[in-house]
């Protein structure tokens, strides 16, 4: 029971950490493109 509720949460914080960090790195990408053109 333990190693199948371990799992679920791995995938949750997965999910968790995937939305809140994707627009964090798109933020820098933007930031760094916005760079490199001047």
């Amino acid at each position: 029971v333990t190693l199948a509720v371990n799992r679920q949460t791995a995938k949750l914080e997965r999910r968790f950490i995937s939305k809140e960090i994707q627009p964090l790195l798109e933020d820098i990408d933007e930031n760094q493109r916005d760079r490199y053109d001047d």
